[in-house]
């Protein structure tokens, strides 16, 4: 149960970057398991760099990816900041015209799809594993006596995937304003993940910086 420690390193999260720029150039459409999982699993410290979405993570020294939950569920990717007690809990899906909105037989609005309804409903049993098993000593092993601060993402479909400004303004809004109990749930695209993510290591976050070194990133 106990999260892996992990040191994690700027000058390798910006080369990471430009292989991740590369990979989305080089697939229209991404696969989770053949395609996405393999990617970050190769590419630790941009996997890391993906907190910066949890404000307020000032360091990344636990990481773990394909995390399982008392034998029940499956987190894709862990990332925690042991100091302040907060845990990023990421889920990859698919990217396909389809994987945020389908068609809805006759209707003009489209309908949230089954792989986005499916990608939300794991931060459901997730979280509600997570408490149900608040008591346990390998919990408090891994969070300690006091709740974590959990926060979520949802990175799945590429920006394609959204067809007007209307289904991109419904993602947002979601992504702002649904959540599960007290843990927030981020939702983005693959393309808007490089996006902000190069923004924020094009600015510069020194907090984020490893223990042994930091070095201004190069803008990729």
């Amino acid at each position: 149960m106990s999260l892996t420690d992990f040191s994690f390193d700027l000058d390798s999260c910006v080369q990471e970057l430009g292989e991740f720029d590369t990979f989305l150039k080089t697939h229209t459409d991404l696969k989770e398991r053949a395609d996405v999982l393999p990617f970050f699993k190769k590419h630790k410290h941009l996997s890391a760099y993906i907190s910066t979405y949890n404000t307020g993570m000032e360091i990344f020294d636990k990481l773990d990816y394909e995390y399982g939950i008392y034998g029940k569920f499956s987190i894709d990717l862990m990332v925690g900041d042991s100091k302040n007690r907060k845990y990023t809990l990421i889920e990859f899906e698919d990217a396909k015209p389809t994987s945020i909105f389908q068609p809805n037989g006759n209707k003009k609005t489209l309908e949230w799809s089954h792989r986005f309804d499916h990608g939300f409903s794991q931060f459901v049993d997730w979280l509600w594993k997570f408490d149900d098993f608040k008591v346990t000593k390998d919990y408090q092993t891994t969070f300690g006596k006091r709740d974590p601060k959990l926060f979520g993402i949802l990175v799945i479909g590429r920006n394609k995937s959204l067809p007007s400004v209307e289904e991109t303004e419904r993602m947002e809004w979601r992504s702002r304003n649904v959540s599960i109990g007290k843990v927030d749930i981020s939702c983005v695209t693959f393309d808007d993940l490089y996006s902000d993510l190069k923004e924020r290591l094009t600015n510069g976050h020194k907090q984020f910086a490893s223990s042994k070194s930091f070095m201004e990133p190069t803008t990729h």
